[in-house]
């Protein structure tokens, strides 16, 4: 999917009170509807194209969307699960290095 369009739904998004796996679905579904549009124009069709490789529409492959907001070292945050993935993180010290963070499991 072209990030022009990811682009499009945070635009969308922006100043929303949807939270941030509502954010993730939007972009998530837009990547399945394009994936399955035979007639879209995808990033891997035209490197087919470049390739010699006739190829319309998306690539069908896994869909991965990963949502976050950057905040500066001195504000407090707080960290979630997406329900839909399963995966998180957790803190491991009270220290903000990107080491401490690990990924878990539910």
């Amino acid at each position: 999917m072209f990030s022009s369009k990811i682009e499009d739904v945070l635009v969308a998004y922006r100043g929303s009170s949807r939270d941030y796996e509502q954010l993730a679905s939007a972009i998530a579904s837009l990547a399945l509807f394009n994936l399955l549009d035979k007639y879209s124009v995808s990033p891997f069709q035209m490197e087919a194209e470049k390739a010699g490789v006739e190829h319309v529409g998306g690539k069908i492959d896994d869909i991965t969307v990963v949502v976050a907001q950057v905040v500066a070292s001195s504000t407090s945050f707080t960290t979630t699960t997406p329900a839909s993935l399963g995966f998180g993180f957790e803190r491991t010290n009270t220290k903000r290095k990107r080491e401490d963070y690990i990924m878990f499991r539910n």
